[in-house]
């Protein structure tokens, strides 16, 4: 990741879908090393909220990251810098190899190194896929494994926002701990994350919010 400190911010922003307006943000301001929770029932606008910050749908309003305005930049290089990870993962490689490289068969990062496959190694070392190895087929994970892979994937491509959309469902324990791990690390380092679900699964996260009327608000 960029080791710069750059603060995430979204003011008077609202995502729209298809035209609707369908959720609105009077102001969001997250530091480097936040995690922060949105906790919502199904169908509250979790998924679409995370979508409009990463540009994937249309927003009215301001994104910004640092000093750069998120209509400054093509949407591809944002997505870049505040990538999106959608639920439910699903692997973009046949081997886990092939999966943690397939960032970097895009276009956006071609002036970019792809990581060794010493570092590779590493992550998934730290995940928990370590005896598996590199040449492991991804249809034999299970989905836990493919959750946790899917992070890896997401953060050997550096981005400096992490968006998570339902991270643990689906999952036991033991990955829920181990995804901790990985997501405290990244915040550590600078990063920023930003989760969804319906309840906060991490002594981790350290800054909380609510979807309520299609509208984000702090939570109480």
């Amino acid at each position: 990741m960029e080791r710069v400190d750059l603060s995430f911010l979204v003011e008077g922003l609202t995502v729209l879908l298809n035209g609707r307006e369908m959720v609105r943000v009077t102001k969001l301001d997250l530091s480097p090393g936040d995690i922060a929770w949105i906790d919502a029932p199904s169908g509250a606008g979790k998924s679409t909220l995370l979508k409009g910050l990463a540009r994937l749908i249309d927003t009215k309003g301001s994104l910004s990251l640092g000093k750069v305005y998120a209509e400054s930049i093509p949407a591809h290089e944002w997505r870049r810098r505040v990538t999106l990870l959608p639920f439910p993962p699903v692997p973009l490689g046949e081997t886990i190899e092939a999966d943690l490289l397939s960032p970097y068969k895009l276009a956006v990062r071609k002036k970019f190194p792809p990581p060794s496959k010493e570092m590779m190694l590493s992550y998934i070392e730290s995940c928990g896929l370590g005896t598996y190895g590199l040449s492991r087929a991804t249809d034999r994970l299970s989905q836990g494994e493919l959750s946790r892979l899917a992070i890896v994937r997401t953060l050997l491509s550096k981005p400096q926002v992490l968006l998570l959309d339902e991270p643990t469902a689906n999952i036991d324990e033991a990955s829920r701990e181990l995804l901790e791990g990985l997501i405290s690390s990244f915040a550590e380092d600078g990063g920023v994350v930003i989760a969804t679900g319906h309840s906060a699964p991490w002594g981790s996260v350290n800054r909380r919010f609510e979807i309520t009327g299609g509208e984000l608000r702090g939570a109480t």
